[in-house]
């Protein structure tokens, strides 16, 4: 129930009380299973999520709701290579050192 008031609170929208929470836990649950991903990922596929929709707003795309859909979808993604990865993050550091941030 904790990623899903995160999720909402990124939105910013309300928590939910635990009594409210747990049926839309349940459903959340249900769809990962059917859908192969590991609960234990769910906190990473949030982030991912959140970059994504951080990148789309950059952009100038369209947004897509922050959803259980859309945290699955992340799951889906091409994964980088290691290689891939580390050429990002060093990419991604000397932008923020330029730019100061």
């Amino acid at each position: 129930m904790g990623i899903i008031n995160s999720a909402r609170l990124i939105q910013g929208w309300a928590m939910l009380p635990p009594k409210d929470a747990e049926p839309l836990a349940q459903v959340w649950l249900q769809q990962l299973r059917a859908n192969n991903v590991d609960v234990e990922s769910l906190p990473q596929l949030l982030n991912e999520a959140v970059s994504h929709r951080i990148g789309c707003i950059a952009s100038g795309d369209t947004v897509p709701p922050l959803t259980i859909e859309t945290v699955i979808a992340m799951s889906r993604r091409p994964k980088l290579s290691p290689e891939e990865q580390e050429a990002r993050d060093s990419v991604r550091a000397s932008m923020e050192a330029f730019y100061g941030r």
